[in-house]
This record gives C-alpha cells, structure tokens and sequence, in this order.
C-alpha cells in the first residue's frame, strides 16, 4: 500500500476511471486538500495487520521495497557510463566469436593433418 485515500471498509473498491467520473457526486463542489488524501504510516500498519498482516510481514516488506528503490537509484546513477559498458559488450561478443573460429579452424586442420598418409 503507497496510495489510499482514509480507509473505510465500508467503502465500495473502484477503478481509478469510475471514481474520476462520479467524484463530482461523491465530493460535489468540495475538493479534498492533498494532505487529507494522505495515509500515514501508523494507519496503513493498522490496516495491514487488521488484515492479518504480522509486524514481521510488513518488515520484510519495507526491506523488500527499499532495496529495490536502491537498485533503481543505482540504475540512475550508472546511466551515464551505459554506453561504455554497452561497447565492452559488443567487443566481448566479437571477440568471443573471433576465438570460435580460430578454434574451429585449429580443429579442422589438426584432424586433416592427422588423416595425412605418413
């Protein structure tokens, strides 16, 4: 959970596209301050472990998610030597099929070398 408005079970689920069309009949000339569709901490734990959520559960969640944002940023930070990196791997590929060759072609003449009459 990272997006919520308050939480009230007796609230019906929606799409994000039915309730853009009947906001005007839930809110009418009413708009809510964006800070009062905010979910804190402490009432989605609430939530979750109403749910029947552990605390360890949600734990091992946060972690799960923070390292992926880690992963993310540090995506964002190698982008700059992407190309590098991209040039290192296409000349380990011609290379790779350069020596593939080389040993094929050593294959082929050892074996016809060896078939020679003495």
């Amino acid at each position: 959970m990272s997006i919520g408005w308050r939480y009230d079970p007796t609230h019906f689920n929606a799409t994000v596209d039915s309730y853009e069309h009947h906001k005007t009949e839930l809110y009418g000339a009413y708009k809510p301050r964006p800070e009062e569709l905010v979910l804190h901490r402490y009432e989605r734990e609430a939530i979750l472990l109403g749910a029947g959520y552990t605390s360890q559960d949600i734990a091992q969640s946060v972690r799960v998610t923070n390292k992926i944002k880690n992963q993310r940023r540090q995506t964002i930070h190698n982008l700059k030597a992407a190309w590098l990196e991209e040039k290192v791997e296409a000349a380990k590929k011609v290379a790779g099929k350069r020596l593939k060759r080389r040993k094929s072609a050593n294959h082929l003449y050892e074996s016809w070398k060896c078939s020679l009459p003495k």
